[in-house]
């Protein structure tokens, strides 16, 4: 008899196989959607920015935690590679300020999505 024990990773609500070779069909669709529509004030110039380059969200990356490339960066946008670690999860997860669900989740992706384009409207649009 063989026992095979399965280990799953929880991300908040949502349980990950990390042993699955399926990735996350969305990961680049939902990353370059989080490049296009996050953005923060820059404290030195006050500047309302968002990344302009792979190589700055790399650096990014790089400095929450996890040292990313601008290569891998791009091979992650261009859907290239969409199995990424926990670790990258996490990190990416930071630098946007999302939950990790996010990734894993439709609703929860919708719901930041949506919050996101709320704070870029002007006042009195809807």
């Amino acid at each position: 008899m063989t026992v095979t024990t399965l280990t799953f990773l929880r991300y908040g609500d949502v349980m990950i196989d990390p042993l699955s070779q399926s990735g996350l069909p969305y990961l680049a669709e939902r990353l370059n959607r989080l490049i296009d529509m996050y953005r923060w004030v820059d404290h030195d110039t006050g500047a309302t920015v968002g990344f302009r380059s792979n190589q700055q969200l790399a650096d990014a990356l790089t400095h929450v935690s996890e040292p990313t490339s601008r290569a891998h960066v791009s091979l992650l946008r261009a859907g290239h590679q969409d199995n990424p670690s926990a670790r990258l999860i996490s990190a990416l997860s930071q630098v946007f300020e999302v939950s990790p669900a996010y990734w894993f989740d439709e609703e929860v992706a919708s719901q930041v999505l949506q919050t996101l384009l709320d704070r870029t409207r002007p006042s009195g649009d809807q």
